[in-house]
């Protein structure tokens, strides 16, 4: 029996009380935009160093995953975090 993301986080609210998410794209996401406000995105390389620490996904996955190259994956997260905050 094959599992998704959403039923896992379910079983494990209900059985034992944890919330966890386990989404890696947008763990990778979240952590990249917090990175973005902060002024700082990183280079591909110094992203696969922090991806490789925390646990989460490379650039060349999120590349892969977003169909877009790391400049214009950037221009997306500003672009979404934008939204965000014109609906905040």
């Amino acid at each position: 029996m094959r599992l998704t993301f959403s039923q896992v986080n379910y079983i494990y609210q209900k059985y034992y009380c944890i919330d966890f998410n386990f989404d890696p794209y947008h763990n990778s996401k979240k952590a990249l935009i917090r990175l973005l406000i902060e002024g700082a995105f990183p280079s591909p390389k110094e992203w696969d160093k922090i991806a490789y620490q925390e646990g989460y996904y490379s650039h060349l996955t999120l590349e892969y995953i977003s169909n877009l190259n790391w400049r214009s994956f950037q221009s997306f997260l500003k672009k979404e975090l934008q939204d965000e905050l014109k609906r905040a």
